[in-house]
């Protein structure tokens, strides 16, 4: 036996004798100890990774439970990259434009007379006049032609002339209450020409904006007039001109009528564009694609 075969190890207080073959094993088995534990102090992951790692610990922290960041991300991107056609537009209203004139009088209007049992057509009549139908007002008896339906957006555009008294005075009444009075709860459109389009209140009618003063027409000549009410708002346009404007207006529905106030008015191409029924509208809707209008716009005439 060798000199390192008799070597002789003291452990523990007691003394064994451990041979090369014994001993070998252990001090690799210890070497390779040594070397890990140093191997785990030095090793240090990269700033970068432990930050992401980090920050990615505490969205997932937050988020809902079975949810992560990624999928919070993909679930955002997929609502961003939906497809335009799954959001449907807003379908424009749809509106019809009526020829006041087109019917006779009676089925679209009535009247109110000062005087009881006046015909209509003693005050109000339908001419034909070239390719067009003029309404004519004598004057007198004093009172109004009024639209048998109700209305509350609408626009209402016509022409008028004085035929005979440059001073003549005539108006519209919008909002119309059913109140048999010379002066029923309405709005009135001047049409007086040195303050043609001009607004002011009647009977119990009340606005959140003091009325306008209106413009000179031209004495003499047809005037053009356009009247759009939208929610209680109403402007007025003169011969193209803005005349006249307010809001808030109580009623903000009614009748629409014109004035008998002793002169002799002429009317021309009352034109009355309103929106369409619901049920209209969808019937519509299923025959052809929507498509936008601008404020108020004359479409189609009623046949």
């Amino acid at each position: 036996m060798s000199h390192i075969d008799q070597k002789r190890l003291q452990c523990c207080g007691n003394r064994r004798d451990f041979s090369t073959s014994e001993l070998l094993p252990i001090l690799l088995l210890c070497a390779c100890v040594i070397a890990a534990g140093h191997h785990a102090l030095g090793a240090q992951p990269p700033a970068d990774e432990s930050t992401t790692q980090a920050a990615t610990a505490d969205s997932d922290a937050g988020a809902p439970a079975g949810t992560t960041q990624a999928g919070t991300t993909q679930a955002t991107t997929a609502a961003q990259d939906a497809p335009a056609a799954a959001k449907k537009p807003p379908v424009p209203v749809q509106r019809e434009v009526i020829n006041l004139l087109e019917q006779e009088l009676q089925k679209d209007w009535d009247q109110f007379s000062t005087r009881e049992n006046v015909p209509l057509n003693e005050v109000w009549q339908v001419v034909q006049v070239d390719s067009e139908r003029h309404l004519i007002c004598r004057g007198n008896p004093k009172g109004f032609l009024f639209t048998r339906r109700q209305y509350t957006d609408f626009e209402l555009t016509f022409d008028w002339l004085y035929p005979k008294d440059p001073n003549g005075n005539s108006g519209v009444l919008v909002y119309t209450q059913n109140e048999p009075r010379l002066w029923p709860t309405s709005i009135q459109v001047q049409l007086h020409q040195p303050q043609a389009g001009a607004l002011f209140a009647t009977g119990d009618a009340t606005s959140d904006k003091l009325f306008d003063a209106g413009i000179t027409g031209r004495p003499g000549e047809w005037n053009s007039c356009r009247i759009v009410s939208q929610n209680g708002r109403l402007t007025v346009e003169i011969n193209g001109q803005k005349a006249g404007q307010t809001e808030g207006c109580r009623p903000a529905s009614g009748h629409i009528a014109l004035q008998s106030e002793g002169s002799e008015t002429h009317f021309r191409r009352l034109r009355l564009t309103v929106p369409l029924a619901k049920e209209e509208q969808h019937n519509t809707a299923e025959q052809q694609p929507p498509v936008s209008q601008p404020d108020l716009p004359p479409t189609s005439e009623k046949s």
